[in-house]
This record gives C-alpha cells, sequence and structure tokens, in this order.
C-alpha cells in the first residue's frame, strides 16, 4: 500500500537534496 502524495513528496525531498548536493560541489 502506497500514498501517491507521500511518494511525491519523498520524490520532491530527494530532488531538492540532490540539487543541495551538486550546488555545494560546484
Amino acid at each position: 500500500f502506497k500514498r501517491p502524495f507521500c511518494d511525491e513528496f519523498l520524490e520532491f525531498c530527494f530532488r531538492r537534496f540532490d540539487v543541495g548536493i551538486w550546488s555545494s560541489l560546484m
């Protein structure tokens, strides 16, 4: 059982996290 909202939110968080890491590496 998966909640689409929770999944979407997690994906959004991961993207933000990824962008933060890349910008700090640059």
